[in-house]
């Protein structure tokens, strides 16, 4: 793991983390975060915002320093489809938005910020960074009511639809 890295997990999460030697010990540290406590159960979040961006910066750590890891593929998949698609598009019984405003809740803006500020070259802040400015185009707004139907703004539907593609570019770049 990365120094950027585990400066963030220890900012993000309050906890302090062992710097793996080799991919099965970071693959062991993710595994033990996940039986520990799981990050989602019944369509909710199980843990905090800020614990999932800690997961997420975990995950993307392994995949960036292990690319020749058997775990790899595996990794990726829970990271790319698990931890950030929750931390973006949030979950069931989880909105990142306020039902009543339609806008993006303050613990979850609060959590975006502080993994931006805290591991800004991780392609989680990057991604995160990109929603957060096209929510400031729409002042904090992700869905609009619509013929009394709720419906993503198209820039929002555009990045969630592209967030898996994107992800895993970022996570290409040296």
């Amino acid at each position: 793991m990365t120094g950027l890295a585990v400066a963030a997990l220890i900012a993000v999460t309050g906890c302090s983390v062992q710097q793996p030697s080799d991919p099965g010990k970071s693959d062991v540290q993710l595994m033990a975060e996940e039986s520990n406590t799981a990050a989602a159960k019944d369509g909710g979040l199980v843990i905090t915002w800020d614990e999932l961006a800690s997961r997420a910066l975990l995950a993307e750590t392994f995949i960036v320093n292990y690319a020749d890891a058997p775990e790899r593929e595996e990794i990726q998949n829970k990271y790319v489809n698990g931890y950030l698609a929750m931390y973006i598009n949030g979950l069931p019984s989880a909105s990142i938005y306020d039902p009543e405003s339609l806008k993006l809740r303050e613990e979850v803006k609060s959590s975006y910020q502080a993994t931006i500020a805290n591991a800004p070259e991780s392609a989680t802040a990057r991604i995160t960074k990109q929603f957060l400015e096209i929510l400031a185009e729409s002042g904090e707004q992700i869905v609009q009511k619509k013929d009394g139907e709720l419906t993503e703004l198209a820039a929002i539907k555009q990045l969630r639809e592209e967030l898996a593609n994107n992800a895993e570019k970022l996570l290409k770049q040296p």
